[in-house]
């Protein structure tokens, strides 16, 4: 990331190799952002922090993955189902802080004509993140 033109935002110190070691076993993603543009990359080793009751080992996740195709390229991603989920406990969990993250759950749901709610809700009732 750093070699294209990505600064690492978040965590928003430097770590020593000890808080980095702590951090990746704590806490869930690294977020980077390119300066010249203000694109934002997080990436992430798990869905949420471990303080919250979701998964930590979705593997529920990994076993559904759907095909798409980006740029000619074909990439495994989640199901719009389990992707709004997601999209939902991210939210959540950072408060809906930003306005993006709202706007991310319409347009999923606005460009998912097959999405099917009975899954969602059954899904979210046996990971324990129905609320």
């Amino acid at each position: 990331m750093l070699s294209q033109g990505y600064k690492l935002t978040w965590p928003e110190i430097k770590l020593t190799d000890k808080q980095e070691a702590s951090h990746i076993q704590a806490k869930y993603n690294y977020q980077f952002t390119r300066e010249d543009d203000g694109v934002t990359v997080e990436l992430h080793w798990n869905i949420t922090p471990e303080y919250l009751s979701f998964p930590q080992n979705p593997e529920w996740l990994w076993q559904r993955l759907v095909s798409t195709t980006l740029s000619n390229i074909t990439l495994s991603t989640f199901s719009p189902e389990d992707y709004l989920i997601i999209l939902c406990v991210h939210g959540s969990n950072h408060c809906w802080l930003r306005l993006r993250w709202i706007c991310d759950v319409n347009e999923l749901i606005q460009n998912t004509l097959t999405l099917n709610w009975e899954k969602v809700a059954a899904e979210a009732r046996t990971q324990g993140c129905e609320r």
